[in-house]
């Protein structure tokens, strides 16, 4: 979807009551809704004929709209917990806007922009950051499931995006939910952004609300117009939890912290302390460090941080080097160019305001987008017209970018923070695994 169909549909699924253009417009799309949802009912009857069981647990991260509401750092944050308890964990993803259509395991063999177009970029993102846990891709999720169970082994599966995929049993289905609009206009595609009724809500086992919201009490109170107080409903965030130079992955170091209080979806009230991390594996809450479970993998300290150095080609000829801390600080400081090929990449632009980032100037490209010369050399003009020296991205934007512009891109990495939820929500996540 392009940006401008992406402006159109985000003005109507998600604008103003009062506006008159915006109800002429989704009545004259309620005979694709109604098409949409006999399609939907036929689709969903068919696919549970054919369910499937593993023989180890399921655990499903899923949504109820289209666009980003934090599955992939949630997938992060269930597996990451799941491994730090030791155990064997794979990931199955669909894989989209991949080139080819076969199911296959993910193997980082490759330049990352070479295995986003393998993969697809989630699955890659998911592989490079959680090196210790097995990552599958396929449309057929049962299928690709039993490739992992004949192979990997795995104690248990989880699955990115799975809440609509009914030909595989789940043994716990979480639905992640905007917290600020959590179903939209409340109606489905193409005239909302809804995949499946509200009322299709009672199949999850948990919901989570992802991000800030005005009115928390309506949201959780428009939830329970559909579900029972018997499913329990979670609050989260996502957080900033450092700067990575997109092509070699390495830390920056400790960032700015915001300058103010909210960050839209992003940051809460708490001040930004992004840890230092070597190969992408943060502290869990409560959980400790995976360094206890995943060889090689443990916190940067100050004193290795000041000792490693990052070299690449891709400022006007020249060697770019971080070989100490205060190198790293000072290339935040520098003006940027900031890009974001996300389902909602104003939130990425807010996030880096509040965080005292100074973008020179903003692009936004279409979810999944694929890099073309074009958009390299329009980039590139952007950074000759406005100063900046850095182009700051999302660490998915960052897997499919080329080289040439990795070389000058920091990316942000965010992960998820359930808060003062995260104890119930683990116990609802093993009290269903163990049942």
């Amino acid at each position: 979807m392009g940006m401008v169909a992406h402006r159109v549909f985000e003005w109507l699924w998600y604008g103003t009551t009062d506006d008159l253009g915006r109800r002429i417009a989704a009545r004259l799309l309620r005979p694709l809704e109604k098409l949409y949802l006999a399609g939907l009912r036929f689709d969903q009857t068919a696919r549970r004929r054919q369910c499937q069981s593993l023989p180890c647990p399921v655990v499903s991260i899923g949504n109820l709209t289209v666009g980003g509401t934090g599955k992939t750092p949630a997938v992060l944050w269930i597996a990451r917990h799941l491994a730090h308890r030791g155990l064997t964990v794979t990931i199955l993803s669909r894989g989209y806007g991949r080139s080819g259509s076969e199911t296959v395991k993910v193997q980082l063999d490759a330049p990352t922009h070479e295995l986003a177009g393998r993969y697809g970029d989630e699955p890659v993102l998911l592989a490079r950051t959680l090196p210790h846990v097995s990552v599958w891709v396929g449309s057929d999720r049962a299928k690709s499931g039993s490739h992992a169970v004949d192979h990997d082994h795995p104690d248990i599966i989880v699955l990115d995006d799975g809440f609509q995929h009914l030909q595989l049993h789940r043994d716990l289905d979480f639905v992640l939910l905007d917290a600020a609009r959590p179903l939209g206009n409340g109606k489905l595609l193409p005239a909302g952004p809804l995949r499946e009724p509200p009322e299709h809500l009672v199949r999850a086992h948990a919901i989570v609300l992802v991000g800030e919201t005005r009115n928390e009490r309506q949201a959780v109170n428009l939830i329970r117009g559909y579900v029972s107080a018997e499913i329990p409903i979670f609050r989260a965030r996502l957080e900033p939890e450092g700067f990575y130079h997109a092509a070699t992955m390495e830390p920056l170091g400790i960032a700015a912290c915001p300058t103010s209080k909210a960050g839209d979806d992003f940051i809460g009230s708490k001040d930004f302390r992004p840890a230092m991390y070597a190969g992408g594996t943060p502290e869990l809450p409560g959980t400790g460090s995976l360094s206890d479970t995943v060889p090689g993998k443990k916190p940067l300290s100050r004193e290795l941080l000041s000792e490693r150095a990052t070299h690449g080609e891709g400022f006007d000829g020249k060697c770019a080097s971080f070989k100490n801390e205060p190198a790293r600080l000072k290339v935040l400081e520098e003006p940027c160019l900031a890009v974001a090929g996300i389902a909602r990449p104003e939130r990425f632009f807010n996030m880096l305001r509040h965080l005292g980032i100074t973008c020179r100037a903003s692009m936004a490209f279409p979810d999944h987008h694929r890099w073309t010369l074009e958009d390299v050399r329009a980039l590139r003009r952007k950074l000759q017209t406005t100063g900046a020296r850095w182009v700051v991205t999302t660490e998915k934007d960052a897997v499919r970018m080329p080289p040439a512009l990795a070389e000058r891109a920091l990316f942000l990495r965010i992960r998820m923070d359930f808060g003062s939820d995260t104890e119930p929500l683990v116990r609802i996540l093993w009290t269903r695994l163990k049942a």
